[in-house]
C-alpha cells in the first residue's frame, strides 16, 4: 500500500512497487500500467514513471526512488497550506481518491509483476553465448 509523508512544505508520495518493477511492466506489458473503462475502454487511471513526477485525478507518475528501490514523487503544497491540520486535510481532499485507486491497482499489479519475473526468467533460461 503506498503511503504518504508530509515534509514542512512538501508531501512525499511512495509506491508499494519498486521503480525497476513499473520500468520492466512499462518495457514488457505498458498496458497493464493502465486501468481501462470496461464498457467504454476510456483509459480512467494510470501509474508511469517519468522525469517530472505528478498525481491528478487520472494517475500518478513517479519521479524518484527512495533507497529501498520504491518508486516516490514529492509535491509541493500551494503556499495558502500552511499548517498541520490544512496539509492533512489538502491531502484527504485533493489527492485522497487518486490515493485509493492507486492503493487498489498497486494491488491488482502485484501479481502482474510476478508474472512477469517468470516471464522474464523463461526468457534468460533460452539464451546461450555461443563462443
Amino acid at each position: 500500500m503506498s503511503n504518504v509523508k508530509i515534509l514542512a512544505n512538501a508531501f512525499v508520495i511512495t509506491s508499494a512497487v519498486k521503480t525497476a518493477d513499473f520500468n520492466n511492466l512499462k518495457k514488457f506489458h505498458p498496458e497493464q500500467l493502465k486501468l481501462k473503462d470496461a464498457e467504454t475502454k476510456n483509459e480512467v487511471f494510470a501509474v508511469s514513471t517519468g522525469s517530472k513526477g505528478s498525481i491528478g485525478q487520472f494517475g500518478v507518475t513517479f519521479d524518484g526512488t527512495n533507497t529501498e528501490g520504491y518508486a516516490n514523487t514529492t509535491q509541493l503544497f500551494p503556499e495558502s497550506v500552511n499548517t498541520s491540520e490544512a496539509r492533512s486535510n489538502y491531502i484527504v481532499d485533493n489527492i485522497g481518491g487518486t490515493l485509493l485507486k492507486l492503493n487498489q491497482f498497486e494491488t491488482v499489479l502485484a501479481a502482474k509483476i510476478g508474472n512477469l519475473g517468470t516471464e522474464i526468467a523463461a526468457i534468460k533460461s533460452n539464451i546461450t553465448e555461443v563462443e
